[in-house]
């Protein structure tokens, strides 16, 4: 499962590579974006327009969850870390790459909240 993915780039690429993929984001927009994106790659991708927050998240679902530059307020961040803890099978991974505080000083990239990172 790929969450938060926005328009969906590293999900697709997931399914290149042979993945099965469910895509979850809020906003449709991207998860037209990413509809077509596979499309044109001649990939197939799930998706799903889900506020993280709000989520209902199944137990041990998942084999892997991933989470790239999603960037969550503490006490979303909080809730989501412990859905994936209970979404993943035995044995699962979670993989997740985001901005660290200390991206603010060099002003290239990422949130410019502290609490966001």
């Amino acid at each position: 499962m790929a969450i938060a993915v926005g328009e969906g780039r590293n999900a697709v690429w997931l399914a290149t590579l042979g993945f099965e993929v469910e895509m979850w984001d809020a906003s449709i927009v991207g998860l037209d974006k990413a509809k077509r994106l596979s499309t044109s790659r001649n990939v197939s991708i799930q998706t799903k327009q889900i506020d993280l927050n709000e989520a209902d998240w199944p137990n041990e679902a998942y084999d892997m969850v991933i989470c790239i530059f999603g960037h969550f307020p503490p006490h979303v961040r909080e809730k989501v870390f412990s859905d994936i803890q209970q979404t993943l099978r035995p044995g699962g991974l979670f993989l997740s790459e985001v901005y660290a505080t200390h991206q603010l000083a060099y002003g290239t990239g990422g949130p410019n909240d502290a609490s966001l990172l």
